[in-house]
């Protein structure tokens, strides 16, 4: 019986380390699993989170088609068809030919109409300052050119010889007074 006794521990015994060794390939098993949904879970987070940036992505692409469109829309250049107000409002404001574009640009920025921009102080700034360059430039605009000498006739040349007042040697002048004189001897 002792031998049945201690064959029965020691069944108990393997038994035992048979359930421990398998709690601990469940327990590593477990922890692989659980590994493993944590891994798809940070996957699925990953791919939702590029899903999102993408879409971002995608909306800020169109933002800036819309935003281009609308820039070309306001930035378009080409012939300008002026009203006839447009027109009496540029004259009446005395517009020099070369501001008109500058201010149908303002207006268009501005969002007014051409008389509302001419009444606008931004406006009446840049007509102003572009005024005082073109009067500076006017200015500064001084030809260095010899004054034209004039042609004297003989008979002035004669005259003045006559009172005293000759002209100055080697001068076309002295030289015609000289053969005036020699061809009336």
């Amino acid at each position: 019986m002792a031998n049945e006794f201690n064959t029965e521990v020691e069944q108990e015994e393997e038994i035992n380390e048979e359930e421990e060794e398998i709690n601990e390939e469940e327990v590593v098993v477990e922890e692989e699993e659980v590994e493993e949904e944590v891994e798809e879970e940070e996957v699925e987070d990953k791919d939702t989170r590029i899903k999102e940036l993408e879409d971002k992505l995608a909306n800020s692409k169109k933002e800036k088609r819309q935003t281009k469109r609308a820039l070309n829309k306001v930035t378009k250049t080409g012939p300008q068809e002026l009203s006839t107000l447009d027109i009496y409002a540029l004259v009446e404001a005395k517009v020099p030919q070369a501001d008109i574009e500058e201010v149908i640009k303002a207006s268009k920025i501005l969002g007014k109409t051409i008389p509302e921009a001419l009444q606008d102080t931004t406006v009446q700034m840049i007509l102003k300052s572009k005024a005082e360059s073109r009067s500076a430039d006017k200015a500064s605009n001084i030809k260095t050119s010899r004054p034209s000498s004039k042609q004297v006739s003989d008979d002035e040349i004669l005259a003045q010889a006559n009172k005293g007042e000759f002209p100055k040697k080697g001068s076309d002048e002295a030289e015609r007074l000289f053969w005036l004189r020699r061809g009336r001897k």
